[in-house]
């Protein structure tokens, strides 16, 4: 009976108009029950709409369709309570009541009376999440009371409650933004929770009419925060992308590129939270692109690639605060790249679904190596959704952006004598490094999603930063080795006969804790060529003439990698050995898997010419790369097969156990491609 409730609910509540005479007119007496009778009023419409819900399986929170009937007296009540009840006079216990009480009634009439819950309620909501705000005296249980029924009335009214837009926005982001330094006390937790609900509500909403607000929204959505708070986030991230037009939230994303700032003079945490942010920022970019048509690409097509652009560079500018900061290079694959060995190699980039993006995974640790991969992604999504002229334009600032001020990428390094590094080039060194890995990183995500463009654009306009790349990375690793060993040899000399007896080999091994930059250059390059010469169901055999000149170019400064080896531990015992010779066969197989004739026997050859090396560790991986050359291509690459028997031959003899049984190996699996028995070849 409806009627009869609220009926009873205004005279207990001392509704003016609907109470007879002074029947409650103590204070003290009709302040104390006016709390009971809330908190009952509120559990009893609680319990209706379970009751509803599981009688009509429906959702529970849809309009009650009595609330017409109840119209009139639920309105009078909502404009009594707030009156009345939310004062500053009144006890936090009432408030408390109250608002659960209201958060009830907008529940059952639903937008039938907006008038009192615009002119009435959200007024005062506002003065509560201020006063929260402000610490004025206010428990937190009230506030998240409040936050619950502003919630409700903004999921009811929707488009009604425009006009109070900006009294209740405001303060709810403020106190949202003071929610990432929230405590461990409880109840500030499940305040700031209710206040991202709010949010969410907004966005869902009137999300379309959120622009003065929406740089706000994704200050607090892309907030570095605890882990508590970091699903939270992504829910309202997602709303704001559901909620909000991507014609106005594309804009509002790519000028949030360029608020964030990587500081040095505020220590490792604030480059931490900048890079957190620009992760962040840049699953929204790839939220918005993956679901955006060419229509909307092409309207803002400048402003988007420029935007892209800073996103790519963001990496540069945090190694450049690094090591402004006073960390040291080493520390910089761990601490900034986040490199894991454990797996794939640790550069190895591609491009991935939004659907499978979320905070938890690509957004709440601070890494160079995952901004790359998002970055590269967004960019890959704007592709796709442009002409292929119109792309090559496009990926054209991409290369001038990688270049820099250098004719090809990493030109200068490439170039560089034996000569130690000097100070000044060590930052220099790694923006130019983060911006050839942001350029590999988007070749990589692009020819994933489109393998046809690596063969019309990518390697024609590529290549030669590609062998840049590498070469600059053999070159610097070389010079590092050089330095380092030095460096060991004066060591020793120094410790005199109390130093401990070494390994034959232990003096070279001097690259394993000195890898930046030129691990992850080398790796993400050789990954690449590897990705757009071999893509998953390719056809090897004649390729385009852009493909030929590629791997002309390319043939050289991959195989002259093996060089390294011999200054990094053994494969088997080292992860970072073992990583870099995964990518470099890989992409030793690529480079024959895309050749024919002449041209994989001089392939097959300069790796080959390797095994005459000096040291065991470069003639041993010269033989695994041919060895999987073998074991992947089989037949295609029986040409060259009298060049690696007559070689064969040779490393039979070899002083290195480990050399001669992996040549054994490798001459298994050619007799199992070849059918044929290679037993009397090698003894000739």
């Amino acid at each position: 009976h409806p009627l009869t409730f609220f009926r009873a609910l205004c005279l207990s509540l001392s509704v003016k108009g609907m109470t007879p005479g002074d029947l409650l007119t103590e204070k003290d007496s009709s302040t104390s029950l006016a709390s009971v009778v809330m908190d009952a009023a509120a559990v009893a419409l609680k319990e209706r709409r379970e009751l509803r819900s599981e009688m009509d399986e429906d959702d529970g929170d849809a309009e009650d369709p009595t609330a017409s009937v109840s119209a009139p007296l639920c309105a009078a009540a909502v404009q009594h309570i707030s009156q009345k009840f939310l004062s500053g006079s009144q006890t936090q216990s009432v408030k408390v009541a109250a608002w659960r009480l209201l958060d009830g009634l907008c529940r059952y009439s639903g937008s039938r009376e907006s008038a009192p819950l615009l002119q009435d309620v959200l007024p005062i909501a506002s003065s509560c999440l201020t006063a929260a705000k402000r610490n004025q005296g206010q428990e937190p249980r009230v506030s998240i009371a409040c936050c619950l029924c502003v919630e409700t009335i903004v999921l009811c009214l929707g488009r009604r409650m425009l006009d109070r837009l900006n009294v209740l926005a405001s303060p709810l982001l403020d106190l949202a933004a003071d929610g990432k330094a929230i405590s461990a006390d409880a109840d500030a937790a499940l305040l700031d929770q209710r206040v991202i609900w709010a949010l969410r509500a907004l966005a869902k909403s009137v999300g379309a009419f959120l622009s003065p607000f929406l740089g706000q929204f994704l200050k607090v959505a892309t907030e570095a925060a605890l882990p508590l708070r970091t699903q939270a986030l992504q829910d309202l991230g997602t709303d704001l992308v559901a909620g909000v037009p991507h014609r106005l939230l594309l804009p509002s994303v790519q000028v949030a590129f360029g608020e964030v700032a990587f500081s040095s003079s505020d220590g490792a945490a604030s480059l931490d939270a900048a890079l957190v942010r620009m992760q962040r920022l840049a699953i929204f970019e790839v939220w918005i692109l993956s679901e955006a048509t060419p229509e909307l690409v092409a309207v803002g097509s400048d402003a988007t690639c420029s935007a892209l652009l800073r996103l790519l560079g963001a990496s540069a500018q945090a190694a450049r605060a690094f090591l402004a900061a006073g960390l040291r290079p080493e520390h910089l694959p761990t601490r900034l790249f986040r490199r894991d060995l454990t797996g794939r190699s640790a550069s190895v980039l591609s491009a991935v679904n939004a659907e499978e993006l979320s905070w938890s995974s690509s957004g709440s640790e601070a890494s160079v190596r995952q901004l790359h991969m998002l970055a590269a992604t967004a960019f890959s999504q704007y592709a796709l959704r442009l002409e292929l002229e119109e792309l090559k334009i496009r990926f054209s600032k991409v290369l001038e952006f990688a270049r820099g001020k250098q004719q090809m990428t990493l030109e200068h390094q490439a170039s560089r004598s034996s000569a130690p590094v000097e100070i000044a080039e060590i930052s220099k060194d790694a923006e130019d490094a983060c911006r050839g890995l942001a350029l590999t990183a988007t070749m990589t995500c692009i020819a994933a999603e489109a393998p046809g463009v690596a063969d019309e654009l990518l390697l024609p306009v590529a290549s030669k930063d590609l062998a840049s790349c590498i070469t600059a990375s053999r070159v610097f690793a070389l010079q590092l080795a050089v330095q380092q060993r030095a460096a060991a040899k004066k060591r020793r000399k120094l410790a005199g006969a109390a130093a401990a007896p070494r390994a034959p080999r232990a003096g070279n091994e001097v690259l394993q804790g000195h890898t930046w930059w030129w691990f992850e250059v080398a790796s993400a390059s050789l990954e690449f060529v590897a990705s757009a010469l071999k893509p998953p169901g390719g056809a090897g055999g004649v390729q385009p003439k852009s493909v030929e000149d590629a791997i002309e170019v390319l043939r050289d400064p991959c195989t002259e990698i093996l060089d390294i080896f011999e200054f990094l531990p053994p494969a088997d015992d080292s992860t970072l050995a073992a990583g870099l010779m995964r990518v470099l066969s890989g992409a030793l197989v690529a480079l024959a898997f895309a050749s024919t004739g002449e041209v994989v026997k001089r392939l097959v050859q300069a790796v080959l010419e390797k095994t005459r090396a000096g040291d065991a560790e470069v003639r041993l991986t010269a033989v695994r790369c041919v060895h999987r050359i073998w074991t992947d291509l089989g037949v295609q690459v029986v040409s060259c097969l009298s060049e690696v028997v007559m070689f064969a031959s040779e490393l039979l003899e070899d002083e290195d156990q480990r050399i001669e049984t992996a040549v054994r190996a490798m001459v298994k699996t050619m007799e199992d491609c070849t059918g044929e028995s290679l037993q009397d070849s090698l003894k000739g």
